[in-house]
């Protein structure tokens, strides 16, 4: 009887842990924990780890509930949604690192032709064919960095889930005698 309890139990702690709210002030400040009530215009936020916050409604920025989020700047609340887009954005690191790699192979083949063009004409003496030879495998090597940068970006985006905003309503205010009056709809 003790085991089935004490599943429950740490089954109940971790959906509560799971399903924290998260507040972020305007000076980006997050608070996670479990919004109790709103009240004199603040939020009266239970952490985590059991301490308790009055946060003033004027320094809230976001509410982020489970999926939904209201945002007090924009005055909207929102359903997001992540998404990870991981196979184009794969395909996009995998192609521009290949192309990084053979731009790379290109500089190195390029930069060892002039060297050893270079010392074929010192080696000869002559001086005028020196004039004419010239280092192009500078544009490969920007083309190289560039696309190796470029494909650490897109694999950045790969792994990395986009959150994606579904506006669902206005944030309904009203006002009271006493002040404001601020309904929101979890």
């Amino acid at each position: 009887m003790k085991r089935p309890m004490l599943i429950l139990f740490l089954f109940l702690m971790l959906v509560h842990a799971l399903h924290a709210d998260v507040i972020v002030t305007k000076e980006n400040r997050k608070f996670k924990g479990t919004i109790a009530k709103v009240a004199d215009g603040k939020f009266i936020l239970r952490t985590n780890s059991g301490r308790v916050l009055a946060i003033p409604r004027s320094h809230v920025a976001r509410i982020y509930r489970g999926n939904k989020l209201v945002d007090f700047e924009e005055g909207m609340s929102y359903l997001v949604e992540k998404r990870h887009p991981y196979l184009p954005f794969i395909v996009l690191s995998v192609a521009s690192g290949a192309y990084s790699v053979n731009r790379y192979q290109e500089y190195k083949r390029r930069k060892d032709s002039y060297n050893k063009t270079l010392s074929e004409a010192q080696a000869a003496g002559a001086e005028d064919d020196l004039q004419n030879i010239s280092d192009n495998s500078g544009k490969a090597l920007a083309e190289s960095v560039i696309f190796g940068l470029f494909s650490a970006g897109s694999l950045y985006f790969a792994i990395k889930p986009l959150e994606v905003r579904v506006p669902i309503g206005k944030i309904s205010m009203g006002t009271t005698p006493g002040g404001v009056r601020l309904s929101l709809n979890f």
